[in-house]
């Protein structure tokens, strides 16, 4: 007798009628001679239903079983595409329906599953349509083939930097910005892949599945119900869930309330309330994490008697749509241009362009140039984004127009020298303990430490906080009171001691590091 070969099939609960269409065309299927021989068995979700355990470990073990993943992807469900996207992860050959009988139904197919899947669907509007359809494609004589090619099998070795990826939402709310600032002030901060629709706006299903197989962990933030494009965002972040679930990666997901849960990963899910709670759940997950990491040891240059004729084609790259996820990879293929020399040379430079035209990517050079020369410090400053009303309605209430021109001015020295002395502070707790550190450094060190709750904040933080102190402001009809509460309210004196502590240690530094 032939081997069994079982044929997982999911669909939604609701309406009813889909799973009706489903299983009488699959009761239709059973009674076909050749599949009988065959010993095919077709199981819907339904059956572990009734057997009462209905949790991620039941659904994944039947997937497991299975060789072949159906699903129904008419209707726009967490529960469906979290199954399909672990199947995926878990090389199951995949075969896709869709009752093209419901308005939108193929729109929505192809504004959310076409490009990420890269491949078709069986339409049908009846049981008796999808019964041929089954029939005629017989996915379970051919089970080796997946979306996922064998060469997704084999587990790259990890990156030089512990990898995180970032499924994020296309909306900058409070929790999205609490947890960028998170994961940038984390291990993860620097090696950082942030999936952001507004940057990347059609990934691939080989693009997560590369940067799934690379990354350490992956933590995916969806939606409220209440929160505009949820429907789309939340069902991307389950199909990612579910292919890292597949990958057995280390996976948080959350999600702000009012939310409701799907059965099928609600285990794996966290509900927050407000940003400062997500914020704190995913910096004790990110610590969880990265206790469990190995140390990375730098990777040895391949010698030319190491070098394999063998090409992987995984491995040739025409580089990345955006230009953070290759930071560390800017030498490798970077070409100087004019730009970057004039960006390089000049010692005030604004670069303009449209998106796409390597602004960031000159940035990215330029700091790894600069860096390299001991005598600089590089600081990089990418705000993770902030609300613009509140500075502009401080400037809406002063009369004076010169006086609005300095309050910005004396904002953004507030946040540059703040954020300045961050960096310095950072590259020196992380110098290796074999060298020394100087009296200056300490002096500096002990200023950062006592000016901490300040210091310590998040940029959007301290320019809301700063914005804030500035309440009132417009009381004040004097132009020379309204300039003198400025001064007062963004901390002039402790700009004066962050610029001086910022120059002895600059110049310690500078004198420290050349052998003349």
């Amino acid at each position: 007798m032939a081997k069994r070969i079982t044929v997982f099939y999911a669909f939604p609960s609701a309406p009813p009628t889909v799973g009706e269409v489903v299983q009488r065309a699959i009761r239709q299927l059973k009674d076909v001679p050749g599949i009988s021989r065959s010993n095919i068995q077709f199981k819907p979700w339904t059956d572990i239903r009734a057997s009462g355990k209905l949790l991620i470990g039941s659904i994944t073990q039947n997937i497991d079983r299975a060789k072949v993943f159906a699903c129904d992807l008419t209707y726009l469900n967490r529960n469906v595409t979290f199954e399909l996207g672990y199947a995926i992860g878990t090389f199951k050959r995949i075969w896709t329906s869709l009752d093209t009988s419901i308005q939108n139904s193929e729109r929505d197919y192809k504004r959310v599953y076409f490009n990420l899947l890269g491949m078709g669907y069986a339409p049908y509007q009846n049981h008796k349509e999808l019964f041929n359809a089954l029939q005629a494609e017989a996915p379970w004589f051919d089970i080796t083939t997946t979306l996922l090619g064998e060469g997704y099998r084999d587990r790259p070795g990890r990156p030089e930097r512990p990898t995180l990826l970032y499924v994020q939402p296309p909306l900058d709310t409070e929790s999205v910005i609490a947890v960028k600032e998170a994961l940038q002030s984390s291990l993860f901060g620097d090696s950082l892949i942030a999936d952001d629709p507004r940057e990347n706006p059609s990934p691939t299903l080989d693009w997560y599945a590369e940067k799934l197989l690379t990354a350490d962990a992956v933590l995916v933030q969806l939606l409220s119900n209440d929160q505009s494009g949820n429907d789309t965002h939340n069902i991307k972040g389950s199909f990612i869930d579910g292919l890292a679930y597949g990958f057995r990666k280390p996976l948080f997901m959350t999600a702000q309330t009012p939310f409701e849960s799907p059965v099928d990963y609600g285990q794996l899910l966290t509900i927050h309330e407000t940003s400062q709670q997500c914020a704190t759940f995913v910096k004790q997950w990110i610590g969880e994490v990265g206790a469990g990491l190995p140390r990375r040891r730098p990777r040895r240059p391949v010698g030319e008697a190491t070098l394999t004729t063998a090409l992987d084609i995984r491995a040739l790259s025409i580089g990345e749509p955006v230009a953070e996820h290759e930071r560390h990879k800017i030498d490798d293929f970077f070409v100087e241009t004019d730009s970057y020399y004039r960006a390089l040379e000049g010692p005030t430079t604004i670069l303009v362009g449209r998106k796409g035209t390597g602004k960031t990517a000159i940035l990215f050079a330029m700091q790894a140039t600069l860096g390299r020369d001991r005598n600089c410090h590089v600081c990089v400053m990418k705000p993770v984004g902030y609300e613009i009303h509140g500075p502009i309605r401080v400037l809406d209430e002063i009369r004076h127009q010169s006086e609005r021109g300095y309050l910005i001015e004396s904002l953004w020295k507030y946040l540059v020298y703040s954020e300045l002395a961050l960096s310095v502070q950072r590259s020196i707790m992380e110098r290796p303990n074999y060298l020394p550190t100087s009296e200056e450094e300490v002096t500096f060190l002990g200023y950062c430490e006592n000016n901490k709750d300040i210091l310590d904040l998040p940029f959007s933080e301290r320019l809301d906080t700063a914005v804030k102190s500035l309440k009132g402001i417009g009381e004040l009809t004097g132009a020379l009171q309204q300039r003198a509460r400025i001064s007062e309210r963004l901390h002039e004196e402790q700009l004066r001691d962050l610029r001086k502590h910022l120059g002895l240690s600059a110049c310690r530094q500078g004198a420290s590091s050349n052998p003349d």
